[in-house]
């Protein structure tokens, strides 16, 4: 990764994860959908779950770097549970979406991988 700087890297970083999401989950926002419906409360956390295990596997690689866990991603997606709340409210598409999580993840991370900028991965939460 090129390092211009922390607004470069995570103008990179954001690019990349927004580059390897996965397609929409159509039947798995329906599902999410129907869950806010009966039970809001319990679709919070079923929602940032979900799409954690749906973003997980194509995030993994460009987050190795930064020593990013599932976990940690799980606890990022949360703090932004809005986005994805309209996610499966259809108010927002799955494009924008993405865009938004990946912004707030690269963010978190700040500049640059854990092996560049920092002796110790950094703290995500």
């Amino acid at each position: 990764m090129v390092n211009h700087g922390a607004d470069g890297a995570v103008h990179e970083l954001r690019g990349l994860l927004c580059a390897s999401a996965p397609p929409e989950p159509e039947s798995l926002r329906a599902e999410l959908r129907a869950l806010a419906g009966d039970d809001p409360s319990a679709a919070s956390p079923a929602i940032v779950g979900a799409l954690c295990s749906e973003l997980w596997p194509a995030w993994r690689v460009p987050l190795v770097p930064f020593a990013v866990s599932s976990d940690d991603l799980g606890h990022v997606l949360a703090a932004d549970g809005r986005e994805a709340w309209l996610w499966v409210m259809g108010e927002r598409n799955w494009a924008h979406t993405v865009e938004g999580l990946a912004g707030r993840v690269a963010r978190r991370l700040g500049s640059g991988p854990a092996d560049e900028a920092h002796e110790d991965a950094p703290e995500i939460r």
